[in-house]
Order: structure tokens, then sequence, then C-alpha cells
């Protein structure tokens, strides 16, 4: 009996924190701004992921260059589809960015375009260094 109690209050825990969940995601998006953000975020990623489906379906060869530095060269060859870290990375930033966003109580205005602009630059420079993949291994 007891057994069958903690299940019920697990599962109940369980549904309530289903429901805070769902009511902080539409609080959040139902700032203008924010729509606006997720737009340019989602844009953003899927020219990351465009990108790498055409470096990874362009390259003749399981290895490419990964990063090249000015200073040394060449400095990490890796197999094709490591190339898919950059765009998954840029998703994990999103994502954490936007819990992160989740969690915080006070002043959600201010803090969402601090962390959506955060994942802004940071897509962006993910879709720099992609390109500058592209051509250290095309060009």
């Amino acid at each position: 009996m007891r057994n069958l109690i903690e299940r019920i209050k697990g599962i109940n825990s369980l549904y309530i924190f289903r429901q805070e969940l769902k009511e902080g995601i539409a609080e959040i998006v139902s700032f203008y701004h924010v729509k606006i953000y997720l737009i340019l975020l989602l844009v953003l990623n899927l020219l990351i992921w465009f990108f790498s489906y055409r470096i990874s379906s362009k390259a003749s060869q399981d290895l490419v260059i990964l990063h090249y530095n000015v200073d040394f060269g060449v400095d990490l060859v890796g197999n094709i589809r490591q190339i898919y870290i950059i765009p998954l990375l840029g998703v994990i930033i999103f994502f954490a960015n936007f819990f992160l966003l989740l969690i915080v109580e006070r002043d959600k205005k201010f803090l969402s375009h601090l962390l959506f602009i955060t994942a802004i630059a940071c897509n962006v420079f993910l879709l720099a260094s992609l390109s500058l993949v592209y051509i250290v291994n095309f060009k």
C-alpha cells in the first residue's frame, strides 16, 4: 500500500512539473521579441545544418580538416561525421539558454534579450567557423 502511495505521489509530481513547464514556455514565447529571436535562431541553425550536410556530401574521403590555425596550420583532422558537432553545439547552446530562462523567476524580458542575443552570437560564430572549414577543405 505504501509503495502505491509513493508511485501516485511521483506521478502527481511529474504532472505538476509538466504543467509548470508548459506555462513557463507559454509565458516566454508570449513576448514578441522572443518570437523574433526564435525565428532568427531557427534560420541560423538550419543554415548551419545545411552547410554541414553540404560539406559532408562534398567530401570525397572520410578525413577532413576540422580546424585550421593561422600560426600552426592544420591542427585538427577528423572523420567527416565530426562536422555535425558544430550544428549540434548550436542547438545545445540554444536549449541551455532557453531552459536557463525558464528557471529564472525575475525580469524575464531583460534576461531573454541577453540570453537569446548570446545564442544568436554563438550561432553566427559557429556559422563563420563552418564556412572557414569549408574554405580550408575545398578552396
